[in-house]
């Protein structure tokens, strides 16, 4: 005969185990945020000094811009080759253009 009481328990000892299972890692953190001491003085850390932040931010900008080797007046790019670079471009450009054209047309 079919006893629904013992299929019930059954079944909720699985459900019981499956879930204390699956929330035992956040049974454990939980723990650890209990067992932390509290702040001291009512605060967590000291308070943010923005200007000795944005003083290191310079810095570090100014050390970057420091690395880049200045330019030599015409040495460092062949003033031919720009030329060159720069009528491929506009030709690409043109024939974008005249192409934009066309597909309006």
């Amino acid at each position: 005969m079919f006893d629904g009481k013992a299929m019930a328990a059954e079944v909720l000892n699985t459900v019981r185990g499956f879930v204390s299972k699956s929330l035992e890692p956040y049974d454990k953190r939980i723990d650890a945020l209990e067992k932390r001491a509290p702040p001291k003085d009512g605060k967590d850390a000291d308070p943010v000094n923005y200007e000795q932040i944005a003083a290191g931010c310079r810095n570090l900008v100014a050390d970057a811009v420091a690395k880049i080797p200045v330019a030599k007046d015409g040495k460092d790019v062949d003033p031919e080759v720009m030329r060159a670079e720069i009528r491929v471009a506009i030709s690409d450009l043109a024939e974008c253009y005249a192409k934009g054209l066309e597909d309006a047309a």
